[in-house]
C-alpha cells in the first residue's frame, strides 16, 4: 500500500500442506478478498501438492516435454533418423532442459518406480534407434552410449547443494544450509544418502574436490556395470548382445550406415528386436521354453541370432557373400566356431 502496488488475487492462492494430501479448506483473506484454497499449485514452473509427493511434478514435465519432442519431431520430419548424431543433440538441447527442469530440487529424492520423465527419454531413444518398446532398457541406452537420465537430475542437485555449502552463497541461504546440516532436514539428509550410496561422503568433506563432476563419473561407471552383467546373464534376453557389446560409446554403425531402413534392421536385430523364435516364443501362449523355440525352416535347433546367422541352411545363399567376404579378411575363419563367427561378423567395421 505504501508503495501504491497491488496484488493479483486472482493468481494467489493458499494451499495447507498435510501427509494425507487432501485438500483443507481454511478462510484466508486479503484484505476484503477471500482466498482460494486450491490441491495444486505451478510455484517457479513445478507443480507441487499438499502432501509433498512429486510424481505430480514430474507427469507435468513430461508433458511439456512431450510437446518440444513433439514439434521436434515434426520438422525433422523424415530426417529424424537420417542423421542420428544430430537429432540426439537437438534433444539434448531443447527437450532435456525441460525434463530435469528443477532437478536441483526434487532430483535427490526418491522418485516413482515407473518415471514419467525417464520413460519419456527411453521414448526418444527407442524411437531414434527404431525399435519396439519392449525393448529391453540397457540394450537402448548402452547401443547410444546413453546413461539413464535421473544420473543428470542427481548430478544437478548435487551440484546445488555444492553451490549452497560454498564460499560466495547469500548469508540467508547459509544459514538455512547451517540449519539444516545441524538438524539433519530431509534435504541435507538425502543428498548424504545419495553420496553415501555411491562410496562418496569423505569426498563430498573436501572442499577441493568437484563433488558434482565426481558423482556423474561414479554414477555411470556403476550404471554400466550393472548394465553389462545383466546383459551377459545367461538367462538375459540379451545374452546375444553381450558377445558383442563391449564398449561404452554409440556404436558406429549409427552414423555409417545412411539408409535408415537398413540401419534399422540391423539394430533390431542387435538388441533382439526381431521375429526369430528365439524371442517369439517368449511371447506365445503358453510360453515355450527355450530349448522348444526351434527354427520354423530347418527344424534343427533352437533358432537364435547365432543359428540365424551361421548355421540355418535354409539362408545358405544369402550367407555365403559375407562368409567368403570373412575369409578374404580372416584366412582362418572356417576354423572358428559358430559363436566365434557370429562375434566376428557383428563386430567387425568392414562388414
Amino acid at each position: 500500500d505504501k508503495n501504491e502496488l497491488k496484488v493479483n488475487t486472482d493468481k494467489t492462492k493458499c494451499m495447507i500442506f498435510n501427509k494425507t494430501g487432501r485438500l483443507i479448506r481454511r478462510d484466508f483473506y486479503l484484505g476484503t478478498s477471500k482466498l482460494e484454497n486450491v490441491r495444486s499449485y505451478k510455484y517457479l514452473g513445478l507443480i507441487i501438492t499438499p502432501s509433498g509427493e512429486i510424481s505430480s511434478a514430474l507427469h507435468d514435465l513430461r508433458s511439456r516435454a512431450l510437446k518440444a519432442y513433439m514439434a521436434l519431431k515434426n520438422k525433422l520430419g523424415i530426417s529424424f533418423r537420417d542423421h542420428i548424431d544430430d537429432t540426439i543433440c537437438l534433444f539434448d538441447s531443447l527437450v532435456k532442459p525441460i525434463l530435469v527442469y528443477g532437478s536441483d530440487f526434487w532430483g535427490c529424492l526418491r522418485l516413482p518406480k515407473n518415471n514419467p520423465v525417464e520413460n519419456l527419454h527411453l521414448q526418444f531413444c527407442r524411437q531414434v534407434l527404431g525399435v519396439q518398446k519392449n525393448t529391453t532398457n540397457h540394450g537402448v541406452l548402452l547401443e547410444l552410449g546413453r546413461a539413464p537420465l535421473m544420473l543428470e537430475a542427481q548430478r544437478l542437485s548435487i551440484k546445488n547443494w555444492e553451490r549452497i555449502r560454498g564460499e560466495h552463497r547469500n548469508s540467508l541461504v547459509g544459514e538455512s544450509h547451517q540449519n539444516a546440516c545441524t538438524k539433519n532436514l530431509d534435504w541435507y539428509r538425502t543428498i548424504k544418502d545419495l553420496l553415501s550410496k555411491h562410496g562418496m561422503l569423505n569426498c563430498a568433506l573436501d572442499p577441493v574436490v568437484n563433488v558434482a563432476k565426481a558423482f556423474i563419473s561414479r554414477s555411470k561407471d556403476i550404471y554400466h556395470q550393472e548394465a553389462f552383467s545383466r546383459i551377459v546373464d545367461p538367462e538375459s534376453k540379451l545374452r546375444t548382445y553381450g558377445l558383442i557389446k563391449h564398449v561404452i560409446a554409440r556404436e558406429d554403425y549409427l552414423t555409417q550406415i545412411r539408409n535408415p531402413k537398413l540401419r534399422q534392421k540391423l539394430t533390431k536385430f542387435r538388441l533382439s528386436n526381431h521375429r526369430l523364435m528365439i524371442e517369439i516364443g517368449r511371447h506365445m501362449v503358453p510360453k515355450l521354453n527355450k530349448e522348444e523355440r526351434i527354427c520354423q525352416l530347418c527344424y534343427t535347433e533352437v533358432e537364435d541370432e547365432i543359428h540365424f546367422l551361421t548355421k540355418c541352411k535354409i539362408h545358405e545363399p544369402q550367407r555365403k557373400p559375407i562368409i567368403d567376404l570373412c575369409k578374404e579378411l580372416r584366412p582362418q575363419f572356417p576354423y572358428y566356431s559358430h559363436e566365434e563367427k557370429f562375434i566376428y561378423t557383428m563386430s567387425n567395421p568392414l562388414m
